[in-house]
């Protein structure tokens, strides 16, 4: 089979609408045959309209540059040429292709109509883990040369190497690979097939080296875990200390006193089974500062201890740079695993069962062909390596992740190969086993049955675990929860496992009746509706009774009391509440029954039992569901909180639902500080006002006297930082605030030439400052990204923020803690004002509500601990490392003016506070950045 021609071409334009009227302003080719590269073209056209300001800074490209230039038809003429019996290439190829066409169609010439091949399309699934997917990441990550983006002579040859890359790939795939990509392919828009095709005919079906084929799915030959050795005589010097053991294996090795403090401090808390709070500010080295007496004391005692952080982040950043540098300077070998929740990891059944689905979307077709090439690669099946087709939240994630009631026995043929089990048996054997809060508290709230016996734990990022506890000690119900279950079971569309199920036991038992199976179909269809209905009337009683109360990111919010509230509405929603409680009863025991049919009569073929195992699991996880929606509509405890949140412009039955524990300090006791011999938390921020009495009452800490270690940062906030407080500002309150702010956001950017964050606690006032900052045409030379206003999810929205130069970027709560922006990344911290709790979280609302009701003092006790945290996690992301320099704005007055200001201010590291008129604080930002550059 020959080769065919390939034409790669790339386009700069007026703009992204060629059907109003944008033109090609530059067009750059590259003719490949016999996957070299034969000839290039590049080409400035002149548009029919000046070139807007943006698309100049963007590209570079002048009116001049294209004043002078030919028109499309001339100028593009020997390029033209080529296109003649090629596929043609390109990187986003329905833009290319449609200014392509429409310049040819102005000029009167033949549009073309032949093959494509998309980069992106392609990339996504040959290149699964890649961390984004336009041209320069991809030329990043593939270590390909590219200096000159956004030129288009450039960006056609760059785009040419990656489809090179990407075909280089595709021929070294086994043929089990090459056979699903095929299957994928027929629902994209790139014409791969040829390629697949050639690259098949290229192999013989064998099981490449290190590729195991496993019904039909070419995977990665899982690698054992190095066997453990005997017990090692662990005894080394102080490991930490000016002249210890890291000062003579570690070149680059800096003595850091706070270091050596918490390492000594956690060696005594192992020892004498002891708990301890310990706050590490940026820079001290906490994470070895922890690593190394863990890793000593298991290796010693034989025991395996627990370490568990808050984000995904931090759990890589120790497996994959603290732990190999561990292993490179401990004299002795040990292991260390990461374990997650079932569901983080893929089913090789399920992923199997899902080819045999018709494919229902694009998305889902790019996501099978992801996972196909991916698995060549991966040995832990951990499906937060990919950069997921669709999003994290398509459905497809969920078809074929791990689930408990389809995991493989031990006697099935999958068992070996699930990566679960894998992930499992590797924690079993590890020294140290790296967790998340999540699966934490998930154990915990099992009995202990998911994470291997330990007696002893590390918590980091542990200002979260209320949190996280209060989550898992909850509830959380939605209709989307529902419908998707019961889609799943749906035994009407011919899509439903109920439906695939019917059609075997038809062809094999035909023991149940045709009206049996109807009424089936009657029930689960009235289930589907009678949900609908149910949340289309929670929805209505929340918009209803919300008023002006709203979340963080602007949904609207009621809180309630399950058995408190009364009037017609709640009335029908108990009612439909037990109405659908008393079907799906009645209709759990049918399915029951036909599960008993199938299980003793059907054949017990991988399929069938897969089918049947799936059904059973969404039967289980629909009773869960039932029981938590007569939770929270039906039964009040007096020691919970309930709420309901809902879009102002979301789906009629849109609305979620939420219980949460009013005091999780009893359960961390019993469950936690009281079953373990020693827990040790740390995090930048425990401390409010020099003190850990806050977070030691919190916690359920009282009655276990744990030991207390600060260590300040090392960092130079003196020099490398300042605190800036307008003195000429309006109150928080004044009607005139969000105007005063915007145009000091502004100025602000004028003077860094962007790279601004502006940290909000209201999601209201965010959304005013946008709106205001919008309107003002002196902001178009900037991007503008707005939480809540902009689709995408928090690290979406950082990775615009990163990878455009003049941004500025609006965030509420989840951006106050938990992103890092080292380097020039970040120039200006805006906080807009100081971060109590809205009165109306409903959370905090109860909780200071209990307080109160005690005889206590909330504001003290509570509301003012919480903001002095807060407000320390917001300023900690101005200075992330060594070289950081930047300036943080407090445009809230009262931190000067208030009572309770100086408790903020002294929260603080040494640097300079500057209370001037907002005019001399820009002279200041002025100077400082100019200092700076």
């Amino acid at each position: 089979m020959s080769l065919p021609k390939y034409v790669v071409i790339d386009t700069e334009t007026t703009g992204n609408a060629p059907q109003d009227g944008d033109n090609i302003i530059q067009i750059g080719a590259v003719l490949m045959e016999d996957d070299e590269i034969i000839d290039t073209f590049s080409a400035y056209i002149r548009p029919a309209h000046s070139i807007p300001p943006f698309i100049m800074e963007l590209t570079g490209i002048t009116n001049e540059d294209v004043e002078k230039a030919d028109s499309f038809a001339g100028a593009a003429k020997p390029m033209l040429a080529w296109l003649e019996d090629a596929v043609l290439v390109a990187h986003n190829v329905p833009f290319d292709l449609s200014v392509l066409n429409a310049e040819l169609s102005n000029a009167g010439l033949p549009v073309f109509e032949g093959a494509t091949l998309d980069t992106v399309e392609c990339a996504r699934f040959m290149f699964p883990t890649a961390p984004g997917y336009q041209l320069t990441q991809l030329a990043d990550w593939l270590n390909i040369s590219h200096d000159r983006p956004h030129q288009a002579d450039s960006d056609a040859i760059v785009t040419a190497e990656i489809w090179l890359a990407i075909k280089r790939k595709i021929e070294t795939m086994p043929v089990p690979a090459l056979q699903k990509l095929m299957t994928a392919s027929k629902y994209m828009q790139s014409h791969l097939e040829p390629v697949f095709m050639q690259a098949k005919n290229n192999l013989r079906l064998k099981e490449s080296e290190g590729i195991r084929v496993v019904h039909n799915i070419a995977l990665k030959s899982p690698q054992e875990a190095p066997a453990q050795e005997a017990a090692p005589d662990v005894s080394l010097p102080p490991l930490f200390s000016r002249d210890g053991y890291f000062s003579e294996k570690w070149s680059a090795f800096e003595f850091r006193k706070g270091q050596q403090e918490m390492a000594d401090t956690i060696t005594s808390c192992f020892t004498e089974r002891s708990h301890a709070l310990i706050e590490a500010g940026p820079g001290t080295g906490k994470s070895l500062a922890y690593l190394a007496p863990a890793v000593l004391h298991s290796l010693a005692q034989q025991e395996q201890i627990v370490i568990s952080t808050y984000t995904n982040a931090l759990q890589e950043q120790l497996y994959d740079r603290d732990i190999p540098f561990l292993k490179a300077m401990l004299p002795y070998s040990f292991n260390v695993s990461i374990l997650k929740g079932r569901q983080h990891y893929l089913c090789l059944r399920r992923f199997s069962m899902q080819w045999q689905e018709p494919v229902a979307t694009h998305d889902e077709a790019l996501a099978l062909a992801q996972v196909t090439v991916w698995l060549l690669e991966t040995q832990t099946g951990d499906l937060n390596e990919l950069n997921r087709a669709g999003g994290d939240n398509h459905a497809i994630w969920q078809k074929i992740s791990s689930r408990r009631a389809t995991a493989p026995g031990p006697g099935s043929s999958w068992f070996p190969y699930c990566f679960y089990e894998r992930a499992k048996k590797q924690a079993a054997e590890s020294q140290i086993v790296i967790v998340n809060h999540a699966l934490l508290f998930s154990d915990v709230k099992r009995k202990n049955s998911i994470l291997p016996s330990y007696e002893r734990l590390i918590i980091d990022e542990a200002h979260q675990i209320e949190e996280a506890a209060s989550k898992h000690l909850g509830a959380d119900v939605d209709y989307y929860s529902f419908q998707y279950l019961l889609n799943k079971i749906d035994a009407g569309t011919g899509k439903g496992s109920f439906f695939k199920l019917q059609l075997i036991e038809e062809e094999t038992v035909h023991a149940l009746t045709d009206t049996w199976y109807q009424r089936r179909r009657d029930h689960i269809a009235l289930l589907k509706y009678e949900c609908s209905e149910l949340f289309r009337l929670l929805r209505q009683i929340c918009m209803k009774n919300s008023h002006s109360e709203r979340t963080d990111v602007g949904r609207m919010l009621y809180r309630y009391e399950p058995g408190g509230q009364n009037g017609p509405a709640w009335k029908a929603a108990r009612e439909a509440v037990n109405r659908l409680d008393m079907i799906f009863r009645e209709e759990k025991k049918e399915w029951g029954v036909f599960q008993q049919i199938l299980q003793k009569n059907t054949v017990h073929s991988d399929y069938n039992e897969a089918l049947l195992t799936d059904f059973q699991q969404t039967a289980d996880d629909l009773s869960e569901a039932f029981d938590e929606l007569a939770q929270v509509t039906l039964e009040q405890t007096d020691d919970h909180v309930y709420w309901m949140e809902a879009d102002h412009k979301g789906a009629a039955n849109g609305v979620s639902i939420y219980k949460r524990p009013l005091d999780v300090s009893n359960d961390l006791a019993d469950k936690l500080f009281g079953a373990k011999s020693s827990v040790i938390m740390t995090s930048a921020t425990l401390m409010v006002e020099q003190s850990f009495s806050y977070a030691v009452s919190k916690w359920g800490l009282d009655d276990f006297t744990p030991e207390t270690l600060y260590i300040p940062s090392p960092y130079s906030y003196e020099n490398r930082s300042a605190l800036l407080i307008p003195s000429d500002f309006p109150g928080v309150r004044d009607s005139t605030y969000v105007e005063a702010m915007a145009d000091f956001i502004y100025h602000t950017a004028s003077v860094t030439d962007g790279r601004v964050l502006i940290l909000f606690t209201s999601f209201d006032m965010l959304a005013d400052t946008y709106h205001m900052l919008r309107e003002w045409d002196e902001m178009n030379s900037f991007t503008i990204i707005a939480q809540g206003i902009h689709s995408g999810s928090k690290s979406k929205l950082l990775k615009t923020f990163q990878q455009n130069k003049r941004t500025i970027l609006l965030g509420t709560n989840a951006f106050w803690e938990g992103i890092d922006l080292p380097g020039d990344q970040l120039r200006c911290l805006i906080i807009a004002r100081l971060p109590f709790s809205p009165p109306g979280d409903p959370l905090i609302h109860s909780q200071m509500q209990r307080i109160e009701k005690q005889g206590g003092n909330a504001f003290q006790e509570m509301s003012l601990p919480q903001a002095i945290l807060r407000f320390r996690q917001g300023f900690g992301r101005m200075i992330r490392g060594h070289s950081d320099r930047g300036t943080v704005v407090v445009l809230d007055k009262r931190i000067m003016k208030a009572s309770y200001g100086p408790a903020f201010l002294h929260s603080l590291p040494d640097m300079p506070v500057v209370h001037k008129q907002s005019d001399a604080l820009l002279n200041y930002i002025h100077d400082f950045y100019n200092e700076t550059n």
